[in-house]
């Protein structure tokens, strides 16, 4: 390490147009990495929007409310086992 510092000390100082380019080419790669990130973000956001509408409107059904209503009885629940792992694939797929 000490050597790496006095050869940094030997080198001549740059000048302050290099220093600002490096500066400036080191903060417009880290906005480019942001804007990169705003857009996943954005993309997601919209994503979420769009599962989100599907849900209310599946949940505003008739038939499906009525169904659902259904699960409070044991022999329903009992004969929808068969189902479980397609409902939570679905399950999976509206979340």
């Amino acid at each position: 390490m000490a050597a790496a510092l006095q050869a940094i000390r030997r080198e001549p100082q740059p000048g302050g147009a290099a220093v600002s380019a490096r500066m400036l080419a080191d903060l417009r790669g880290g906005l480019e990495i942001y804007h990169g990130h705003l857009r996943e973000r954005v993309e997601y956001a919209r994503r979420a929007e769009r599962v989100d509408r599907l849900r209310a409107r599946v949940r505003r059904n008739p038939l499906l409310r009525r169904l659902l209503a259904l699960r409070r009885y044991r022999a329903v629940r009992v004969t929808a086992r068969p189902f479980r792992p397609l409902t939570r694939r679905v399950r999976r797929v509206l979340s």
